[in-house]
């Protein structure tokens, strides 16, 4: 347990150790990201109406960020799944295990 946010703990423990000094968690970050100069992604949706795409907001969900919501640059992304697929620390051997253990989850009707 810890009293630290989702985004301070991932910061300090992925982020620094694996030196991604571009990559942002909230949209209360975009600001930090677009200050950078870092290029950001935006994400666009199909508008039916004019048969064009419209970009879309960037999602304000701190809850979920780490689902999807994470804004980070290519050099970021390369770092982060090198550590994956090489399965180097920072992240322990145990949670590399973890992180590939396939789950059954069952659920019981209330």
């Amino acid at each position: 347990m810890t009293s630290m946010s989702l985004s301070g703990f991932i910061e300090q423990n992925l982020c620094q150790p694996l030196g991604m000094t571009h990559t942002y968690w909230t949209p209360a970050k975009t600001v930090e990201a677009k200050a950078s100069g870092t290029v950001l992604a935006r994400g666009y949706a199909s508008s039916e109406t004019n048969n064009s795409f419209v970009e879309e907001p960037v999602p304000d969900v701190p809850a979920v960020s780490g689902a999807g919501a994470i804004i980070r640059n290519v050099v970021d992304y390369a770092k982060w799944l090198q550590c994956i697929m090489t399965q180097s620390p920072p992240i322990s051997p145990a949670a590399h295990t973890t992180r590939t253990t396939p789950r059954d989850l069952i659920f019981s009707p209330q």
